[in-house]
């Protein structure tokens, strides 16, 4: 895992499973190793908070990104789950238990 810190953004690039920091912006996902994921914060700690997640590397292993138990995505529950290279999720918490996509790409 590296870390970089500073303007604009906190940008964490990844190898293994990690519970998102409030500090973070941008979490870069690779997968070259093997699945990893991706657990955003309680929402109630990261109010108005924006999260940028996004896979990084071409391979076929799966990144899942998903929010603590009892939080929902725009009430479904579900995060996302990409072996796509570049595939990702803006995502913003607004509510104690609920997030909401700013957009997918």
């Amino acid at each position: 895992m590296t870390y970089k810190s500073g303007a604009p953004f906190n940008v964490r690039t990844l190898t293994a499973d990690y519970t998102v920091r409030p500090d973070d912006d941008v979490v870069l996902v690779d997968t070259t190793a093997g699945v990893v994921n991706v657990t955003l914060p309680v929402a109630a700690t990261v109010l108005g908070k924006i999260f940028q997640v996004k896979k990084i590397n071409a391979g076929g292993n799966n990144a899942n990104i998903s929010v603590p138990g009892g939080e929902a995505v725009e009430s479904t529950g579900a995060g996302l789950t990409t072996n796509v290279q570049w595939a990702g999720l803006r995502i913003m918490a607004v509510s104690a238990t609920l997030w909401i996509k700013v957009n997918t790409n």
